[in-house]
Order: structure tokens, then C-alpha cells, then sequence
């Protein structure tokens, strides 16, 4: 027993043996009273309007699959509030332990000194520093600002005793601070703020290099420019206090610690030996006792970080890890939740769009995998190798929100933004660069496109990618209701196809004139629309014939080719490339197999329309296509597609093999064949014996003018009637773009 949707089979039960049979056949009863009972709603909507979104919940409920795990939402409001002012606090202890370093010093000393009220002391700790120059430095700044302590040690004790040795005389709330780490201004109000909360016991700001705190990605970031750290200090200014997170542990590279909870836990314990881990076994006995360490959004300071301990870095992190994952099992699972939650993801997100120098490429796709996807992957993998970023917007995860991937040089940040925010986010880069590549299967495509266009200044770049026909219509390969290429029909007749169109294209207008004057308005404000073949042109310039010069026609590169191959055969073997369905032609391949003609689909085949005389390979290697290829004898091609591809690489591949590659005459595959040696371009209305009889032909190429037929006028290039009528009868939702 089969039940088949689209191109997958959703449910499947042996039936071995009588007792196998009725046992199978009273599952499946079940399952489909189930169905009916629980989602008559996605089944009405399914069947009478093709609402792929409920199709989608029906397939997924038959194979029993769970939703994957959706991309974490940023909060609603994050960049919509106004910068919020805070009180200087009252006087605080600042312990700065010091060793060597004199370059960092001088401008962790500069940027205190500007940036910190004279109220607030300065605890400098010398750990026996070697270079002469360093107590020089602590004594101008002390003469500077008479509130500093300078305490020295006669030898080098280690970082956990210096700071002891502060701790030891702090007074009020305290601060470590590390000496490469340059605080902006106002940063000690906002560091502090959050103490107010008797229940929070540290507080650690943004960096670069602060670990679970770091932005724009976890972990270490260069030290950004003085200018872009002031740009996501910035940023962070007018993130609201709603925008702080609880974390496991706070990070000592500047880390404020309440005077209370200070009191109850006490100093670092020195069994950490000269530093590493020490400020995490402090946090987790202040958790142990309900304390709280919050990360707070609203300070960035930039830190050099990863020079601490020299050669002797390794060892020591994995002795002191040691004895923290025996003192706290529960750490490192904390540390991992929080990563995979990654509460603060909108604030990395948003941070790495601020310190952006140069225009953002923002890409608008979809999620249907497919040629457009191919060509989409592409561009963000050369920009990525040249060091530039991507974000690539889609159909949000739910309603109302768009899915952000943004693709840095060295990772990467998805989430889901709020749709109506989607400008408060993209008004952080300096520019926007907007390609369109493919919304088939978005929700609201109208509604994605126009909310990515609002973002656009006047001096930002528009550029749209004819991937398919989707501008010029819902049924985005151009197949009509009646399961052949509609020849792009004026008046009435367009209006009534469409009227009839499955939904499977998300929300859409109720007349055809209105979902193109919509597109239309996009590629007038366009600086640059791409068309991938001739073909593709003449049907946008069809619709809008004001665009006509404002096209460039510029092919795909066709990054990967097959050698040529030579398959002797004593009888003709035709081999088709790619997952084929619907619009790829399946039905023709069908019918070619009822008359008798050897086909071999090196790719997937529609269950539909599956017969035992085709024979399916299955998934493929590109690298093997030549090997498969001897395997089955092919010695020739076929690209049974019934719709005006606007680009096709399989046929390109095909063509690269030296082999004779047929196909309909039409689209960017016609185009392809008519222009190549080895090409042969076929009518779309030949009935089936006759185009098997020009297929199967001994040797086709040697008669190539009178094997082939004439192109037919464009009005003619649509499936012949006897084709149209089987391919009603057994279409099913179309396939993604390719």
C-alpha cells in the first residue's frame, strides 16, 4: 500500500501474505480516519484551494516528522527604543592588575583616564613587572589622579593574588578590569546599572573577545578599529535593559561584582594557582547561593585578549578546567544550553551589521533548495572567500517574521526578525546592496519584497535575478491550470488561469494585473535586472515592454562540466539528468516509455508518474555521471522539460559530454541545444510516436536538419492537446525552480 504526494511517498506498509494485507490495510484505514478527524480543516483547504501550507502539515503527519528545531526570534522593540540615560553610580573600586604589557597599559590607562569621573578609584596591582617603564607609567597616572592606589609586589604572585590584593582594600562595588581592555565612555554607569537588582552578583559587558559574551559571534573576534568599537558601543547605547541576559558565569576581563554578594562569597580562591577559571568558580559559589550574572547589551569594550599566560596558556586552562568540571558538573551543560539558546543572537546580529564598513549584499531567497538556490550559494561563497558578508532573507520560521542568515568570514548568525523591524536592523549597515534571487514558496512574497524594498535608501543598489517566471506570474515555470505551457495568454484567458492556480505561492491578489503592476513597481525601481538566457528575456519584455533596455542578458558559468563520452550501443539508450517531475517533463518521459523507447533517469523520478519500463537510477555524483553513463549504455540525451526554463544547467552538462542532446524547443534550453554542435531542438507539440521515432533515430546528428523540426511560432510552443490532457489528469504541486 502507497499513498503518494507530489514527489514523495508519504505512506508505505508491506502486504505480505493475506493476514499482512488486511493488517495493512486497517493501518492505514485508521491513519487516514485519524486524518480526517484531526485535520479536516488542512484538508479542505488542500484539495480546494492547493494550499501548499496545509499540505505541507498533512505530509509531515502521514511520515510522522517533527518540525526541525526553528531559528531563535529576535525580540520585538530590540532597536526601537530610545537611548536611556543612567546615573552615574556612586563611587566604585576599579582593581586593575598589572604585569608588563606596556603598550596595552598606556591605552587601558588613557582610556580610564578620560572615561572614568575622578570619584571613582583607580587599584592598580604592579605583580613585579620587569619592564622598568611600567611603574613609570602607574606613578604619572596616580600624580594625575590623586584618588588612585598603586599597590607593588616585590615578586610576581600571579593574577588570582593581585586581585585578592585589591579586593582586599575595595570599599564600594567593584570592577576587574583587565589591562587590554579599553573602556568607551559613560561605561561605568552602564556596567554598574544592573547591580541595582539585589539579586545580581556580576555583570559583564559585550567584547570582541569575552567569550559567551563576544559579538558579533561567540568566542574570539578581532579587536575591532577605534571607530567600529565606538559604532557598536553605539549600538549598544540604545539597546534597551530588557536587552541584558543571565548567563552561567560572568567573564573577569571586565566584570563588575555587587559589594554584597562580594561580602557573602568572598575573594578568588587561590587554588586556580596564577589565573585561569578563577572568576568562574567565584560565580558558580555566588549562583550556589542565588546569585545572578547578566550580560549586559547595553556596553561594548573592546578587548586584545588571548596573550594571557603565554606558552603556559594551554596547560593551565586544562588543569584549572579540571577542577572545575569536579567542583561544578552542572557547568559545562549550563555553558551549552546557553549556546544553543544563544538569548543575546539578536544583539550579535545586530552588532555585526554596525560594524559593517562597506555596502551589505542582502539576498532575497527561498527555501525550496533548486538551480536559484545553486547560483544563490555560489555568490555567498565567492563574497565569503573575498571577505565581504551576505545576509540572505527568506520566509520566516512563522507569520509575521523573516528569516535572517547572516554569512560572516568566519561563521555565522540565523534568526527571525520581526518583519515590521526588518528597516530598524538593515538601517545599521553603512549600505544596502538588495539582489532578488527566488520568493516561490514564501508566505507573503509581495509582502517580503516590498517590506526589503522600504529598507532601500535612494542611493542603495536593487538588482533582480529572472531565476523563473515568478514576477510574471504565481505559476512561477509558466505551466498553466491545464498542466502545459501557457504561452503567456492575454485578457481573460490569463485572468481565468490564474484565478484557477493552485495556492502554492503564499498570498497573492485577486486579479493577475495586480500582481504584476506590484512586481512591476520592483523592476522599475531596479538598477539592474539579469536575465540567464534569450528566452527568458522575450517573456519579461513580453509583460513589461518599457524594461526592455534595461536588461542584461548574462548566462550562469557553469562551474563543473562532464568529459565527453563515447557509448557504443547496438540500440539507442536515451538518459535523462536531474529529478524529474511535473514541469520537468516526467509525463513525456512516460509516454515515451509506452512506446517502447529505453530511458534511463540518472536522478529521481516522480512516483507519480513511475513505470516499470523507466529505469531510475536514483541520486548521483556529477563526478559519475560519465562512469553511470557507460554503465546503462546512454549514448544520447534528453531534456524532457515542458516549460521556458530561463537557465538549465543539466542541459550544459549534457551538451559537455560530445553525446547528442535533445530538447523542446523552447526556453533556455531550446536556446542552448539550437546554439550547439550537438544539440537538436525539438516541437513540444510532436505526439509521442513521432517524437520517439526522431529520438530513437540511428544517427541523428548526421541528419540533423531533417530529424528535427522547425521551431514553431511562439504561439504554438505549448503541449500538444493529447499531452496537456494526461498531464491534467495527473499533475501534482510543481517542483522548485531549477
Amino acid at each position: 500500500v502507497r499513498l503518494i504526494s507530489d514527489d514523495r511517498v508519504v505512506y508505505q506498509r508491506r502486504l505480505d501474505g493475506p493476514l499482512g494485507r488486511v493488517i495493512a490495510f486497517l493501518r492505514l484505514t485508521g491513519t487516514l480516519i485519524g486524518l480526517a478527524a484531526l485535520r479536516h480543516h488542512d484538508i479542505i483547504a488542500y484539495l480546494k484551494r492547493g494550499d501548499s501550507a496545509a499540505g505541507d502539515r498533512l505530509e509531515k503527519l502521514l511520515l510522522g516528522e517533527k518540525d526541525g528545531r526553528p531559528a531563535p526570534c529576535a525580540p520585538s522593540g530590540l532597536l526601537a527604543a530610545a537611548p536611556a540615560s543612567t546615573a552615574e553610580p556612586d563611587p566604585v573600586d576599579i582593581i586593575v592588575p598589572v604585569y608588563d604589557a606596556h603598550d596595552d597599559l598606556v591605552r587601558c590607562l588613557d582610556h580610564l583616564a578620560r572615561h572614568t569621573d575622578p570619584r571613582h578609584r583607580v587599584i592598580l596591582i604592579d605583580d613585579a613587572s620587569p619592564d622598568p617603564r611600567i611603574a613609570e607609567l602607574l606613578a604619572r597616572f596616580h600624580q594625575d589622579r590623586p584618588n588612585t592606589k598603586v599597590i607593588s609586589h616585590n615578586e610576581n604572585s600571579g593574577f588570582i593574588a593581585a586581585v585578592n590584593a585589591g579586593l582586599a582594600v575595595a570599599k564600594g562595588h567593584v570592577v576587574l578590569l583587565n589591562t587590554d581592555a579599553f573602556v568607551p565612555k559613560d561605561w561605568l554607569a552602564r556596567l554598574i546599572a544592573p547591580l541595582a537588582d539585589p539579586s545580581v552578583a556580576t555583570v559583564t559587558p559585550l567584547s570582541n573577545a569575552a567569550e559567551i559574551a563576544s559579538v558579533p559571534l561567540m568566542g574570539d573576534n578581532p579587536l575591532p578599529p577605534v571607530e567600529i568599537a565606538a559604532q557598536i558601543d553605539d549600538l549598544a547605547r540604545r539597546l534597551p535593559g530588557s536587552a541584558n541576559r543571565d548567563a552561567p558565569t560572568g567573564v573577569g576581563f571586565c566584570m563588575a561584582i555587587s559589594r554584597d554578594w562580594l561580602a557573602r562569597v568572598g575573594a578568588l580562591d587561590p587554588v586556580f594557582g596564577r589565573g585561569y577559571g578563577e572568576e568562574v568558580d567565584w560565580c558558580r559559589r555566588a549562583s550556589a547561593l542565588g546569585g545572578r550574572h547578566l550580560i549586559t547589551s547595553r556596553l561594548f569594550v573592546p578587548h586584545r585578549g588571548g596573550s594571557s599566560f603565554g606558552p603556559e596558556k594551554a596547560a593551565r586552562i586544562a588543569q584549572n578546567n579540571a577542577i572545575i568540571r569536579a567542583r561544578y558538573p552542572d557547568f559545562e551543560p549550563a555553558v551549552e544550553a546557553f549556546k544553543a539558546d544563544d538569548p543575546l543572537i539578536a544583539v550579535r546580529f545586530a552588532a555585526a551589521l554596525a560594524e559593517m564598513t562597506a555596502p551589505l549584499a542582502i539576498y532575497l531567497g527561498h527555501r525550496q533548495g533548486g538551480g536559484a538556490e545553486h547560483w544563490l550559494a555560489g555568490e555567498v561563497a565567492r563574497r565569503v572567500g573575498a571577505g565581504q558578508p551576505s545576509l540572505i532573507l527568506r520566509d520566516g520560521d512563522k507569520p509575521g517574521a523573516v528569516l535572517a542568515d547572516l554569512v560572516l568570514t568566519r561563521g555565522r548568525l540565523t534568526l527571525n526578525l520581526p518583519l515590521d523591524e526588518l528597516g530598524d536592523y538593515l538601517g545599521l549597515a553603512p549600505a544596502r546592496h538588495l539582489i532578488y534571487s527566488c520568493l516561490v514558496g514564501a508566505r507573503d512574497p509581495l509582502g517580503l519584497l516590498k517590506a526589503a524594498c522600504k529598507c532601500l535608501m535612494p542611493t542603495d543598489r536593487l538588482e533582480v535575478m529572472i531565476h523563473d517566471y515568478f514576477p510574471v506570474c504565481p505559476s512561477y515555470n509558466l505551466l498553466g491550470t491545464e498542466g502545459g505551457y501557457c504561452g503567456l495568454p492575454e485578457g481573460a484567458a490569463c485572468q481565468s488561469c490564474y484565478a484557477r492556480l493552485p495556492n502554492l505561492t503564499g498570498l497573492r491578489p485577486a486579479r493577475i494585473e495586480s500582481w504584476r503592476a506590484d512586481w512591476g513597481r520592483v523592476l522599475g525601481r531596479a538598477d539592474a535586472i539579469r536575465c540567464f538566457s534569450g528566452a527568458a528575456r522575450e517573456i519579461v519584455v513580453k509583460v513589461w515592454p518599457e524594461l526592455a533596455g534595461r536588461i542584461t542578458l548574462r548566462p550562469h558559468d557553469v562551474d563543473w562540466a562532464p568529459g565527453p563520452i563515447a557509448v557504443p550501443g547496438a540500440k539507442p539508450v536515451i538518459g535523462v539528468l536531474g529529478n524529474i517531475g511535473l514541469s520537468k517533463g516526467a509525463e513525456v518521459l512516460r509516454q515515451l516509455a509506452r512506446q517502447g523507447v529505453r530511458i534511463v533517469v540518472i536522478g529521481e523520478l516522480d512516483p507519480a508518474y513511475a513505470d516499470r519500463r523507466l529505469a531510475v537510477h536514483g541520486a548521483y555524483e556529477r563526478g559519475a555521471i560519465g562512469e553511470i553513463a557507460a554503465q546503462y549504455g546512454i549514448d544520447r540525451w534528453l531534456i524532457p522539460s515542458i516549460w521556458p526554463e530561463t537557465f538549465s544547467y543539466t542541459t550544459h552538462e549534457c551538451l559537455a559530454t560530445g553525446l547528442p542532446v535533445f530538447a523542446f524547443d523552447l526556453g533556455g534550453q531550446g536556446e542552448a541545444v539550437r546554439a550547439a554542435p550537438n544539440g537538436l531542438a525539438l516541437d513540444l507539440g510532436l505526439p509521442p510516436a513521432k517524437l520517439a521515432a526522431a529520438l530513437t533515430e540511428a544517427d541523428p546528428l548526421s541528419s540533423r536538419q531533417a530529424a528535427v523540426a522547425a521551431p514553431a511560432p511562439r504561439a504554438q510552443r505549448q503541449a500538444h492537446p493529447r499531452f496537456r490532457r494526461r498531464q491534467a489528469r495527473t499533475r501534482r504541486p510543481q517542483q522548485p525552480a531549477r
